[in-house]
């Protein structure tokens, strides 16, 4: 889902997909991001004991951003 996001923005941009359908796919993406990071925590407390691999590590990540304005015309 991030590879379509970092490939939306400049397709965007660039106005090779129309604004709503750019929106659409916003919104999807983030209920995606939702969902798979919903699905890694219930997975991660699924797991007993201490000495799972990954126990102690995050799995929440900050959602990456790209701004339109960075790719030029």
């Amino acid at each position: 889902m991030e590879e379509v996001y970092s490939h939306i923005v400049p397709a965007r941009k660039l106005d090779y997909i129309d604004t709503d359908i750019y929106n659409e796919m916003l919104i999807e993406i983030e209920v995606l991001r939702k969902l798979v990071n919903g699905y890694m925590a219930f997975l991660k407390r699924s797991k007993q004991g201490k000495d799972e691999p990954g126990y102690a590590d995050s799995i929440r990540e900050d959602p990456i951003t790209y701004d339109a304005e960075e790719f030029p015309n």
